[in-house]
């Protein structure tokens, strides 16, 4: 795969769309009260929407002020409630990873400080609102799947919320709407919804960028800072990582007509497996005929039992004592103090950036930290940057480069976490686009948890019999498929520029690809397994993402722009 390519399609996804595992949501914690009630909060009431959490214990509650997809709003917001007397409140982030996907119908959109009329808005049902500065919206929900949000919007338009629609959200933008909130109006808390149920979700009806919200970084900056206790308005971390997601396998829709399932019908139908006409359907005749071929054609069975050779792989969440500390910073940011190694000097300077913002400790540190990394290489290496110099580390993005920076020194066996994908994406992605930051010598976790369906490591397996190079470059082939899993997360739509760039890379790729396999009889062996296994693929990840939401044509991109990650690498010969 063309090396600039895959870059662009990492940065463009995790800058430009801020996929769902990276994206960050703020809100101000205020702090734990007793018989809560929102009057006690009038002083607030100017700044932001004031919502309310009941705990287990007594009756305590943590009340919470707005909820943010600007971070420097949101620490604005935080001052005002800080000299308004609660000087212990603090920034809280939320991770999507850390919700679901549901459904909500939204019946309203207006600014916080409005005069809502709860009890009219409490009869289209159980009420949640999503928060964003000074703009809340007003939803009925949520529901478990797509279906029973769709059933009750009649009902909704009927109440009188004539223009009330369906939308997915992720759960950690609602916030309960309950007596704290609607100021007694509503009297006692709602049900919630059990989000568990294996539904499909509902697709959107409205531009989805709104949910996209920025990564960054908690805290308000303080002037030199030595220790790592947080203070006042500062990054509290996670009591635990956010789990890996994993992609279920979709059921194919047999209903709907695509071009993938054309060009698989045309090659089952080229090899005597398929007698029915082509029509674009993947059926049952379609899924017969691809079953037949699985399980019969030599070339095909070959892979598979190549499929399912062990393979070398390195488990990322194993390693000695620094790198698990590494690991489980964000649920113990002490974690890394007292090892006498350059790479806890980088995180400890991360944790000091997080907790006081800016701070000569910050810069001795990391700066100490990137002289001892590079000061002992070896004869003829270059570090690429000068490594003795004393930087000013103003903002993240500049030292999330230099951990990168860090990590690539020589002989550095140490693997930059997934963690820091999750909580700084932006920044991240702009690292890893650095040659500089990234070099040969440095290993990432994976953020995306692989996934185990047949279809994708079959198609990779035999992707590789294809690869031009005289040894494949297993490093290249690494980051293809991590690229590929990561879009597995998305939350919103390529952009039309990059859709298209694809559409016209899988044009050029297959018919370069039927040329060749016409020169030899040999080829057009080959080439059968990988039309097949490629597909199969691709109309696999299409109902995958149309079960996230996306529309047909959205669908089809990102299937495409995956197969292009996955095995654009391997198959690079014919489009040079």
């Amino acid at each position: 795969m063309n090396r600039i390519y895959l870059l662009i399609l990492i940065s463009c996804l995790l800058s430009e769309q801020s996929i769902a595992q990276a994206a960050t949501h703020y809100s101000i914690n205020i702090g734990t009260f007793v018989d809560a009630k929102s009057d006690d909060f009038a002083s607030l009431k100017s700044i932001g929407f004031l919502h309310a959490k009941s705990m287990q214990e007594g009756n305590l509650s943590q009340v919470f002020l707005g909820g943010y997809s600007n971070l420097e709003q949101a620490r604005t917001d935080l001052s005002k409630v800080q000299r308004a007397g609660y000087v212990s409140a603090y920034l809280e982030e939320g991770f999507p990873s850390n919700g679901q996907n549901a459904a909500v119908i939204q019946i309203a959109s207006m600014r916080y400080n409005s005069k809502i009329n709860w009890e009219r808005f409490a009869q289209a049902g159980n009420l949640n609102v999503m928060v964003d500065g000074s703009l809340i919206r007003i939803l009925v929900g949520p529901y478990s799947n797509g279906q029973a949000a769709r059933q009750d919007l009649s009902k909704v338009r009927q109440a009188g919320f004539k223009d009330a629609f369906v939308k997915n959200l992720n759960t950690i933008y609602l916030y309960e709407v309950g007596a704290f909130e609607s100021e007694g109006a509503i009297k006692k808390p709602l049900i919630p919804i059990n989000l568990n149920e294996s539904t499909a979700a509902v697709p959107p009806t409205e531009d989805p960028s709104e949910y996209g919200l920025p990564p960054g970084v908690l805290g308000e900056p303080k002037d030199d800072a030595s220790r790592m206790t947080p203070k006042s308005g500062a990054f509290r971390p996670a009591t635990s990582q956010p789990e890996k997601a994993s992609a279920p396998l979709p059921n194919i829709r047999g209903k709907i007509k695509r071009r993938s399932a054309l060009e698989l019908q045309k090659v089952l139908k080229e090899k005597g497996y398929y007698a029915s006409g082509l029509d674009g359907y993947y059926g049952g005749g379609t899924k017969s005929a691809y079953e037949d071929f699985v399980n019969s054609d030599t070339w095909y069975q070959r892979y598979k039992m190549l499929a399912k050779a062990p393979k070398n792989t390195i488990d990322p969440n194993t390693g000695d004592r620094l790198q698990r500390a590494i690991n489980n910073l964000p649920s113990n940011p002490a974690g890394v103090e007292g090892y006498p190694h350059y790479l806890a000097k980088a995180y400890q300077a991360y944790v000091l950036f997080n907790n006081l913002g800016p701070s000569n400790s910050v810069n001795n540190l990391m700066s100490s930290a990137l002289r001892e990394a590079y000061d002992y290489l070896s004869p003829g290496l270059s570090a690429g940057f000068d490594h003795r110099a004393s930087y000013a580390y103003n903002d993240l993005d500049q030292l999330i480069r230099h951990i990168f920076y860090v990590h690539g020194a020589q002989n550095n066996s140490y693997t930059i976490p997934c963690w820091l994908q999750e909580r700084h994406s932006a920044s991240y992605a702009r690292a890893k686009a650095d040659p500089i930051a990234l070099p040969a010598t440095s290993r990432l976790q994976t953020c995306f948890e692989t996934p185990s369906w047949d279809e994708l490591q079959l198609l990779s397996t035999i992707a590789e019999d294809f690869v031009a190079d005289a040894q494949p470059n297993q490093k290249k082939i690494t980051e293809g498929a991590t690229a590929s899993d990561n879009l597995f997360a998305i939350e919103q739509p390529l952009s039309s520029g990059l859709s298209r760039e694809t559409e016209q890379w899988n044009t050029a790729l297959w018919q370069s690809i039927n040329i060749w396999a016409n020169q030899d009889p040999l080829h057009k062996k080959m080439v059968a397994p990988l039309k097949v296994a490629y597909y199969q693929a691709q109309v696999r990840l299409e109902d995958y993402f149309m079960d996230k939401g996306f529309r047909q044509n959205e669908a089809s991109s990102l299937a495409l722009a995956s197969l292009r990650a996955r095995v654009g690498y391997q198959l690079e010969r014919f489009v040079r």
